[in-house]
Parts: structure tokens; sequence; C-alpha cells
């Protein structure tokens, strides 16, 4: 449970922003078990890919994001490729949470474009 509040957690983070094109940027879980990897295609196209254990669980997968028009009835573009990383912040943290006031570790990255 703690491992897949970790993933969500860390895919989250990565999903709302961009990174260099080639480079794949690595988080882990705290036990190192789960791995997620994220990067730009050679087009600008977020790319994401998810081990357990060293074995592929998701394998090279694109991710683009659909927009709604906006209040002013702008249809706005798909955000599915031609991106740029502007910057990447490692984060982590150790917190308490209830019901059972278990510690939790977090990890994960803060990619701006």
């Amino acid at each position: 449970m703690r491992s897949t509040r970790l993933l969500f957690t860390a895919f989250a983070v990565m999903i709302t922003s961009i990174s260099f094109a080639q480079l794949k940027n690595t988080t882990y879980s705290p036990s190192r078990n789960i791995k997620l990897e994220f990067w730009l295609s050679e087009q600008g196209a977020p790319m994401y890919s998810v081990s357990y254990k060293d074995k592929p669980v998701i394998l090279p997968s694109s991710m683009g994001f659909e927009l709604k028009q906006t209040m002013n009835e702008v249809v706005l573009p798909p955000l599915k490729d031609n991106l740029t990383m502007v910057s990447l912040t490692r984060t982590s943290s150790d917190t308490r949470w209830t019901p059972s006031g278990a510690t939790q570790r977090r990890s994960g990255m803060i990619i701006t474009s």
C-alpha cells in the first residue's frame, strides 16, 4: 500500500512537468523496489516507464495532455510534443500520518517547463 502511494505521488509530481530530451530522470521508492523513469523523446514528447525489482511493469510509454477549451472558448493545442525542460528539483520527506502513526517516506522529482 505504501509503495503504491509512493508510485502515484512520484508519478503525479513527474507528469505535471517535463524533462530534458533523451535524459532519463529516475526516482525510486524508499525500498528501491519501484523505479520510475521520465524523459522526453527526440520530438519532445513526455515518456515514462515503471519497473518493480528491476522487472518492467510499464514499458516505455508516451503521455500527453488534451486540454479543454478555456473560459473564453479558445481551443488550446494538446501538450504532447515539442516540450522542453526548464528545471529539475529532487525532493524527499519523512512524515507521520494517521491512523496508525506509521512513518511514511516519499521521494520524487519536480520538473518545470
